[in-house]
């Protein structure tokens, strides 16, 4: 019975962790979502305004991987990638690992990126023709790195309309953007001259928001971890105490743990009261002890006489 309040304790602590950090990942406010290429492989994603894009959703990316990513924007729009992120395993100038962007919803489309595609130095904003862009990883099995980090956004050319904002190299984006920590224009012209209200609303790009969550949350979790195991002890605590047994009480003589009073003795119908020799703690040796008249002194045991009423008490 123990051990299974041990373990329901323990799952009840775990499943305290996992929702506390479910609920510090999940953020509350974010103005474009998150996709991840290892769990979206092959796949087509329509927008109409912008996504983050990431190789993994683990720190590095997995070996032996050759998925894609296909964008699609509406109507006379066209699709803009923006690195935030860029590690990708290169060996002697040589890419053991790559990153393709094709033009269209496929890799049987036009390769954009012609240059080098790996290394550490981000390539340069890639924009699309049309109203596709594909984004390709192809890893090999030798090394794993952090992968890349980009921004896809919808965008179209100069002059905008009213619900877009103007970057500064000519890009029209949504004006929902504008201010939102991403790097959607490609020059940082939307993320420049912003208040700290249009900031506010957003969430934030950088990770202390999310480090003093997890610590306050960790922390939260530790001290319910602690008190759940001071209840458990106690009550292992309870248990034990229960299965060991009664220690025996030693008993002893009132009789000779009481000073010499009437009161003490007036219970005796007869008057006297016979105690063993040397039980009394009053009387320090035998010359302090009442004796008989026949024994003289030697008797082992001694006779008390009460007093009487009236007569006075030495």
């Amino acid at each position: 019975m123990y051990n299974v309040s041990v373990k329901m304790n323990l799952s009840f602590c775990s499943f305290s962790v996992f929702l506390f950090i479910f609920s510090l990942i999940v953020p509350s406010a974010i103005s474009i979502s998150t996709v991840y290429l290892t769990t979206s492989c092959n796949q087509t994603v329509a927008i109409t305004t912008g996504i983050s894009l990431q190789s993994s959703t683990a720190l590095y990316y997995p070996n032996s991987m050759n998925c894609y990513l296909a964008v699609t924007v509406p109507t006379n729009y066209k699709v803009v990638a923006v690195f935030r992120r860029y590690e990708i395993e290169e060996l002697s100038s040589v890419c053991k690992d790559s990153v393709n962007f094709y033009d269209g919803v496929d890799t049987s489309a036009s390769l954009l990126n012609l240059d080098h595609n790996c290394g550490n130095i981000a390539p340069t904003n890639i924009t699309s023709t049309g109203t596709s862009l594909t984004v390709q990883l192809v890893t090999d099995s030798t090394a794993i790195y952090r992968g890349f980090d980009l921004i896809l956004s919808a965008f179209s050319y100069a002059p905008c309309s009213s619900d877009q904002y103007s970057c500064t190299n000519s890009l029209c984006i949504s004006s929902t953007l504008k201010c939102d920590n991403y790097d959607q224009c490609g020059d940082q012209s939307d993320e420049s001259d912003c208040t700290d209200a249009e900031l506010a609303n957003t969430a934030s790009s950088d990770n202390s928001a999310l480090i003093a969550g997890i610590a306050i949350g960790v922390g939260s979790v530790v001290v319910i971890c602690v008190l759940i195991g001071i209840y458990v002890y106690r009550q292992y605590r309870w248990k034990m105490f229960l299965k060991d047994p009664l220690p025996i009480i030693q008993q002893w003589d009132n009789q000779t743990n009481y000073p010499l009073t009437r009161k003490y003795y007036k219970t005796y119908n007869d008057g006297y009261h016979s105690m063993k020799n040397g039980s009394d703690p009053n009387m320090s040796s035998s010359q302090d002890r009442p004796s008989t008249p026949n024994s003289g002194g030697s008797s082992s045991k001694s006779i008390i006489k009460i007093p009487k009423s009236g007569d006075s008490i030495a």
